[in-house]
């Protein structure tokens, strides 16, 4: 191969790679976003309603107890080769 083509594949090859990256930032940083901002909203929402819980409770029970109900049990061989 002649030292204009090398050079052309591999500006080539960076260009792809610089596009990629770019691509990937562009599309993980508003997932990233979106995952703090739903952590502080979580955050605020607990801190506003001190009450919730025991509104859930009186709603819904008491989650020991409703977990109670479910007992534990071993795992079958199918469940284990799954």
């Amino acid at each position: 191969m002649a030292p204009k083509m090398k050079r052309i594949a591999i500006v080539g090859v960076c260009i792809l790679v610089a596009g990629a990256a770019v691509f990937g930032f562009v599309k993980v940083v508003p997932a990233v976003r979106d995952v703090i901002d739903t952590q502080r909203h979580i955050r605020k929402a607990a801190l506003r309603a001190p009450g919730a819980e025991a509104d859930w409770r009186k709603e819904f029970g008491d989650p020991d107890r409703t977990l109670a109900a479910f007992p534990r049990h071993e795992d079958n061989e199918t469940a284990v080769r799954l």
